[in-house]
């Protein structure tokens, strides 16, 4: 407390003691510098706040002007890209490089990707024309003569399959090909007419209107002149072997005629000698029994025989049955006196008689009328009927003995 008391004592007394004025060591404070060093202050303070909008608004205007003219390459490069043919690649190229080249620009990713397509289609474009700069080269070799140049760069052009006239260029080729061909010229003239070949050699050139369309018809022309004597001994050639052929044809036609005409005889002789000998067959046959032919039919299949004594009757005759066909059959008393009645069904064999026979035979007898003693000839054939098989008698001739024993009745 004495302390305290002191302090404030002391300080109290210091006050009473201290006049009112400033101390004698402090000087006044001079406002008017203080608010001058601070309007300084302020112009500063603007100053830099000026320069650094200035050059931030400087900065954005290089941005835009830099990124404007990036926009105007790439617009003119898609224009280009889109087909417009007018537009000069190299001026594309060069207005993207100084575009790009300003780093102020902040769509340069974009222009380089423009950049990069719009060169890969120039190196397509430039492959391309060189693929049919081959073509218009080879047309302009064929337009000076010199065609097998022409056909060396039609035949890489064709073999390549981006080639765009792949149709033309392939039919200029082959035209191409066959106007230079020696072996297309000899058989061109080989084979000409004799008028028209006559012509040519007078220099009376012939229409060859597919040469000319391709612009080839003096290189044809030149080839067929080249090759023309050897076509010509070629033709003499060719009508030499042409005679030698037709008369050896002709002596070839003559002996194959006559061995024709020797067979054709040959022929006819065994066919009227078997002719002869049926007819002999048939005229005087081997006498023979019905019951032999009901007994041993295998001896006398494709035989003609005559069975005598036998008898017929008006009541004998008759249609066979609609299963064997429609034919006239006959039954046949034989000289035992044994009934063949001559159907299928019956017992056989089966015996059959042309139609005017049985009409003959039912005019002349009447029911219960015979016949009673008949030479009766026929063929013995193997008759066939589902998987059955028969002796058939195919009767061609019947003679009916009167009683002086001469033939009273014919049928034949």
């Amino acid at each position: 407390m004495d302390e305290e008391d002191s302090r404030v004592g002391g300080s109290k007394k210091s006050r009473a003691t201290t006049p009112a004025s400033a101390p004698p060591d402090k000087k006044p404070v001079n406002y008017l510098v203080v608010g001058s060093l601070a309007g300084v202050g302020l112009i500063a303070l603007c100053a830099i706040l000026f320069v650094i909008w200035y050059s931030g608004a400087k900065e954005k205007e290089r941005i835009a002007k830099a990124n404007a003219k990036v926009e105007e390459a790439i617009v003119y490069a898609t224009a280009w890209l889109d087909g417009d043919e007018s537009i000069d690649f190299q001026k594309i190229e060069d207005q993207l490089d100084k575009a790009l080249k300003n780093n102020d620009a902040t769509n340069r990713a974009k222009g380089i990707a423009i950049q990069l397509k719009a060169k890969r289609r120039f190196q397509k474009l430039e492959e391309q024309r060189s693929i049919e700069s081959k073509f218009l080269e080879a047309k302009s070799f064929i337009a000076k003569g010199q065609v097998k140049k022409a056909v060396e760069l039609l035949q890489d052009y064709v073999a390549n399959s981006k080639a765009k006239n792949m149709q033309e260029a392939s039919e200029l080729l082959k035209i191409a090909q066959f106007s230079i061909s020696g072996d297309a010229a000899m058989e061109h003239l080989r084979y000409l007419p004799d008028r028209d070949f006559e012509n040519f050699q007078r220099g009376n050139y012939l229409s060859y209107e597919n040469f000319e369309a391709f612009g080839l018809k003096q290189t044809w022309l030149k080839t067929l002149n080249t090759h023309a004597e050897n076509a010509a001994t070629a033709r003499r050639e060719q009508k030499i072997e042409a005679e030698k052929r037709k008369k050896a044809a002709e002596i070839a036609a003559r002996k194959r005629e006559q061995a024709e005409r020797a067979v054709r005889q040959k022929a006819e002789i065994a066919r009227r000698e078997e002719q002869a000998r049926l007819a002999r067959a048939r005229a005087n046959p081997p006498q023979v029994r019905l019951e032999d032919i009901e007994n041993f039919p295998d001896r006398y299949y494709g035989q003609f025989v005559v069975f005598r004594g036998v008898q017929i009757g008006g009541d004998d005759v008759g249609r066979a049955s609609e299963e064997f066909g429609d034919r006239w059959v006959l039954g046949l008393r034989s000289a035992r006196k044994k009934m063949f009645f001559g159907k299928y069904r019956s017992s056989p064999p089966v015996i059959t008689v042309p139609e005017r026979f049985a009409e003959e035979v039912i005019n002349r007898l009447e029911n219960n009328t015979l016949w009673f003693n008949c030479n009766v000839y026929a063929e013995v054939v193997k008759g066939t009927f589902r998987n059955d098989t028969f002796p058939w008698l195919q009767i061609y001739k019947i003679e009916v003995i009167n009683r002086g024993g001469n033939i009273g009745t014919l049928l034949e």
